[in-house]
């Protein structure tokens, strides 16, 4: 599976929610950021790949992060 324009303006609107990108940026550092979410994105789907080819569950690996971020939250 390819990584779409779709997608990558998903993640980067969800990112930016999330904080994780600033609101507010030059075009440089906006290109930037595609850049590295489009990195982010092409890994994760990787692994999902190699995960489903595997015969493994993805979300198995994701459940102790989910976690520890949920916990932090409480």
């Amino acid at each position: 599976m390819k990584v779409t324009e779709a997608m990558l303006d998903a993640a980067l609107r969800k990112a930016t929610e999330a904080g994780l990108f600033p609101r507010h940026c030059s075009s440089y550092e906006m290109q930037v950021n595609r850049e590295v979410m489009y990195g982010i994105l092409s890994a994760a789907m990787g692994e999902a790949a190699v995960d489903f080819m595997e015969g493994t569950l993805v979300e198995s690996r994701a459940t102790p992060l989910l976690s520890l971020v949920h916990s932090h939250y409480k």
